[in-house]
């Protein structure tokens, strides 16, 4: 559990472990808000063992789901299946 404090001295408490914010964007939306991302820079900057930023993201925005929804199809004229002889 970490306290991060805003530039107007607002303060969100954020969980990496489970995945919460007290802002509660990141269980709304799936996006990590700018206090998971304050929280997981702090851990990287104190050189602690701190969790892949794509692993908070929802599986819904990653590319590898993106690629498999939209680029199966091709573009264009199917190819006829029967051969000219």
């Amino acid at each position: 559990m970490k306290q991060i404090y805003g530039p107007w001295m607002d303060q969100c408490v954020v969980n990496l472990l489970q995945r919460t914010c007290s802002c509660r964007k990141w269980e709304i939306t799936g996006i990590p808000s700018k206090h998971v991302v304050t929280a997981m820079n702090d851990k990287i900057d104190n050189r602690e063992e701190c969790c892949d930023p794509q692993d908070c993201v929802h599986n819904y925005y990653k590319f590898s789901t993106w690629e498999e929804m939209y680029y199966k199809f091709k573009v264009g004229r199917q190819k006829k299946k029967r051969k000219r002889a």
